[in-house]
């Protein structure tokens, strides 16, 4: 599913807390804890990559396992498998890694929570076009192994190749549903809320 435009998640949530609800597993989620929401299964990855930069990068991805007593679905060798990068600096402090780097490191610390939806924000603003297709491909092998995504992401190229269904928002509101093979038909919903 992919989210674009503007305003920015947490207006548009700031909004809907004063207007409406925020439902998740049939619950009633506004106002709960974060922890609590993590607990139902709901994953964030910021936009702002927020690390522990003190902390090792193996350090970091312990922080996002809920129970280390019950092995989740990832493993802390499993997210270094798939991200090499992060294996060769597992020993070292995160607040040394790369912003794409570092958008991995919180991609996958986020995963070791075990997440049945994650929502991720902006994972490839300002990253190398090499590391815009890592993420990519790593955001499309979350969606192969069963956990749902909400992307907001302003590259089509990613969100178009993942998505199930495409939103877009203007001022607050949805200008736009549909499936990713209707939006490329739709040059004009492109023009006026997407393109420069």
């Amino acid at each position: 599913m992919v989210l674009g435009a503007r305003p920015r998640p947490q207006r548009l949530l700031a909004r809907c807390l004063l207007s409406g609800s925020i439902r998740f597993q049939n619950q009633e989620i506004a106002g709960l804890e974060s922890h609590q929401i993590a607990n139902l299964g709901l994953g964030y990855v910021p936009e702002s990559r927020d690390i522990f930069p003190t902390m090792t990068v193996r350090q970091n991805l312990m922080l996002g396992i809920k129970d280390m007593k019950r092995p989740g679905k990832w493993s802390i060798e499993q997210m270094l498998d798939m991200f090499p990068n992060l294996r060769a600096r597992a020993d070292n402090a995160a607040g040394v890694l790369s912003g794409g780097e570092k958008q991995m490191l919180t991609m996958c610390r986020t995963l070791l929570g075990d997440p049945q939806l994650i929502i991720i924000d902006e994972p490839t603003e300002g990253l190398a076009p090499k590391i815009v297709q890592q993420v990519g491909d790593v955001i499309a092998e979350i969606a192969k192994s069963g956990v749902s995504i909400l992307l907001i992401e302003q590259k089509l190229s990613i969100a178009l190749r993942i998505a199930d269904r495409v939103y877009v928002m203007g001022h607050g509101d949805i200008v736009y549903e549909g499936t990713p093979a209707e939006f490329v038909k739709r040059s004009d919903v492109r023009s006026e809320w997407l393109e420069v």
